[in-house]
């Protein structure tokens, strides 16, 4: 995981937001029984202050999730 290692040396990883909430991984591979673990998904920022992370675990109706990966949402604040 090279690659998150080096953003993280010019960015801020939203994962170390104040507040989260959600599973800590976002690839379900479309595997309805169980919580994601892995991570994959990732936003960061630069001059921005994370207030919250989130990491969208709902599912269809019929219980299956509409992609293989959760979608992750975040709110900022300029610093």
């Amino acid at each position: 995981e090279k690659p998150i290692v080096v953003l993280n040396e010019y960015m801020t990883d939203a994962a170390v937001s104040p507040e989260r909430s959600g599973p800590d991984g976002t690839w379900c591979s479309f595997d309805t029984g169980g919580e994601p673990v892995k991570r994959i998904d990732y936003i960061f920022s630069r001059n921005f202050k994370n207030v919250q992370l989130r990491h969208i675990n709902d599912s269809r109706p019929n219980g299956l999730n509409v992609s293989d990966h959760l979608p992750v949402l975040s709110v900022f604040e300029y610093q």
